[in-house]
């Protein structure tokens, strides 16, 4: 079913009589009946219903075939999904563990500088001290 007799088929599916159909076509009520009469040579359908379900049918046939293609994608992008989130989980638990493993070189470093500071600071107020001693004598 193509062309005329397929537009025919979609307007009387939508409830348009033969007469309402050839006004929107802007043909004869009698090329309407027509093209009818060409539907279910053509189809071996007996009547309008008939033709009318099996243009549904091949219409939900399609439609099913275009979903289930498209779940089908779908599916697999959600798999490709699922693959990069647990690529990037691994990612994640190496950055923790050497910012784990700098953090804890940093606060041995931070430690061995407040040693050191300390250190420093005794040796200066020793030194004050002397200093103090001498200016004295």
């Amino acid at each position: 079913m193509a062309g005329r007799g397929e537009e025919i088929l979609l307007l009387a599916s939508s409830g348009l009589t033969d007469k309402e159909i050839a006004d929107q076509l802007s043909i004869s009520v009698r090329t309407v009946e027509g093209h009818w009469r060409r539907l279910r040579e053509q189809s071996g359908k007996p009547n309008r219903a008939g033709l009318i379900g099996e243009m549904l049918r091949q219409e939900v046939e399609r439609n099913g075939h275009e979903l289930q293609e498209k779940t089908k994608q779908f599916l697999r992008d959600i798999e490709s999904l699922h693959a990069q989130n647990e690529q990037l989980k691994k990612q994640a638990s190496l950055f923790a563990d050497q910012a784990r493993a700098h953090s804890t070189i940093l606060q041995q470093e931070l430690g061995d500088l407040y040693k050191e500071v300390n250190s420093l600071r005794s040796q200066n107020l020793a030194t004050e001290h002397l200093n103090a001693i001498v200016l004295k004598g």
